[in-house]
């Protein structure tokens, strides 16, 4: 047995055309002096000097992470955590831009137009930092040049202006019709007229609609108040939100983002409200919070993220906050009489789907020049899709509400919308009622023995007629102050049915003819 030799045989040089070829340097790798050098030459040398600090600093790290979330663009591919030398001219020029800013402006931090202000700001620097890197010249040459040129903030917000004018006016049309008196609050607990007189200035009444064919009801509720109180709150967050709006989108668009979900939460409301009425001026109002929190959401990222905002994210998460305290106030208003939750919340909902379309995005002219026929179209679709849905939806519940059997689309959305408030009181001690006693009607019997009238006959909501015996004797006006409590004690349905509306509607056609 021959003892095994220790001797390791050494593979054949390989030739230098099989020589296998190194694999590829990371981006890490390629950061080097030299290559920084090379990369940089004709800038500037404090330019170039600048940027060489940024890409050697400890905290490239941190810049590269920063320059991700300000656009995809500028991500590395290869690796997130490593700045490379195109970005940091982009995040150079960025800085700049910002320092800029920041000494050119006075910012209000706790206000929603701030908001809007800082990632409008923060998109335009992005996109002239974009420019001044690739040198395109022209506007890009200076920052005041190009903040000048993408300012369109408007020095009045017109459209809200307008908007509040309008509403004004109707509130002073919905008093005239009630002879500039207002209900009982049992009856409108937003200290406004009576159903009456609400119907009469264009309130949202679905048998008028459909069998009348007053369609003007579905815009003109949109500026109907059921009163002060409405009026008020609903003028304060009008003017926060519209004013806000505005500076960002122009007039045209907020008449648009006001109107178009109104009219969408309106049609969900006569769908679903067949027997109401109902006032929409808050939609309109919902409809610009819809779009709000759009473009809030779209904008997130340079809004609360430490690295983009700083110390004022903590602002911003204020201001969303106060927000969404409007949204709840404008849900508790929508248990009231003569407001519905249906109409805010298919107005938001409206109104979110509308921001998808008129939210502004980085300018084509600087991002858009590398982009494939795909990409533009993708962009395209995401960008009119919102409007798409809106306009689908609002037409497709039009049909419905022309053609549907609504008194069975829903017969407990309306016992559901409204509260008697405090639930937890008996029903004669409740601050405000719901239902439809206040408008039933009967017959009282008059006792020609004991000369007064001891019983009467009560014709209830939805068509049934109960008939109320009178321990005491009553007068007739006692009577008649009393009937819609003998509704709320004796009736087993308070509240109208569609087909009664629909009858009532018909034969007050009939009338006018």
């Amino acid at each position: 047995m021959t003892p095994r030799d220790s001797t390791v045989e050494k593979p054949e040089k390989l030739s230098e055309d099989c020589e296998e070829e190194p694999p590829p340097p990371s981006e890490s790798a390629l950061v080097t002096e030299d290559v920084i050098e090379k990369e940089l030459e004709g800038l500037t040398p404090v330019l170039a000097e600048e940027i060489k600090a940024m890409v050697l600093s400890s905290s490239s790290g941190d810049i590269q992470r920063r320059a991700s979330v300000l656009h995809s663009s500028w991500r590395n591919p290869h690796d997130p955590h490593v700045l490379t030398l195109p970005v940091a001219r982009r995040m150079y020029h960025f800085d700049q831009a910002r320092k800029k800013r920041a000494a050119k402006y006075d910012r209000n931090l706790c206000s929603l137009a701030e908001l809007y202000v800082h990632f409008t700001g923060v998109r335009t620097d992005v996109e002239w930092s974009e420019g001044m890197t690739k040198n395109l010249g022209g506007k890009f040459s200076t920052w005041l040049k190009y903040e000048r040129e993408q300012s369109t903030s408007w020095t009045r917000p017109y459209a809200t202006y307008f908007l509040m004018a309008a509403c004004t006016v109707m509130l002073m049309v919905t008093f005239s019709h009630s002879g500039w008196t207002m209900a009982p609050l049992t009856e409108n607990p937003m200290v406004g007229p009576d159903k009456e007189s609400l119907v009469a200035a264009g309130a949202m009444e679905t048998a008028k609609i459909v069998q009348s064919m007053q369609l003007y009801r579905l815009v003109a509720s949109s500026f109907i108040h059921a009163g002060y109180i409405h009026y008020i709150i609903n003028m304060i967050s009008l003017w926060v939100v519209g004013t806000a709006m505005e500076g960002e989108h122009g007039p045209i668009q907020v008449m648009v983002l006001y109107l178009l979900p109104a009219a969408g939460g309106t049609i969900l409301s006569a769908l679903l409200m067949a027997g109401a009425v109902s006032v929409s001026a808050g939609a309109g109002t919902m409809g610009l919070i819809g779009a709000c929190l759009s473009d809030i959401v779209a904008h997130s990222s340079s809004l609360f993220q430490h690295r983009i905002s700083g110390d004022v994210a903590k602002w911003h998460c204020l201001v969303v906050g106060l927000l969404l305290l409007d949204i709840v106030v404008y849900g508790a208003l929508g248990f009231v009489p003569f407001l519905d939750n249906f109409i805010h919340l298919g107005a938001l909902l409206y109104g979110m789907l509308c921001g998808l379309s008129t939210r502004r995005t980085f300018s084509r002219e600087v991002f858009g020049i590398n982009q494939s026929e795909m990409q533009r179209a993708k962009k395209s679709l995401s960008r009119t899709g919102g409007f798409t849905l809106t306009v689908v939806g609002i037409l497709a519940s039009f049909y419905f509400l022309m053609t549907a059997d609504l008194a069975t689309l829903c017969p407990s959305c309306r016992a559901g919308s409204c509260v008697s408030f405090p639930p937890w009181k008996g029903m004669e001690e409740r601050w405000w009622h719901c239902d439809d006693c206040a408008d039933v009607d009967g017959f009282a019997y008059f006792n020609a023995t004991i000369q007064e009238y001891d019983k009467v006959d009560v014709n209830c909501p939805g068509g049934n007629k109960v008939q109320v015996i009178f321990q005491d004797p009553a007068s007739k006006g006692d009577i008649a102050a009393r009937m819609s409590s003998y509704c709320r004690m004796e009736c087993e349905q308070l509240y109208f049915g569609y087909n009664e509306v629909m009858d009532s509607e018909k034969e007050a056609v009939e009338e006018r003819r």
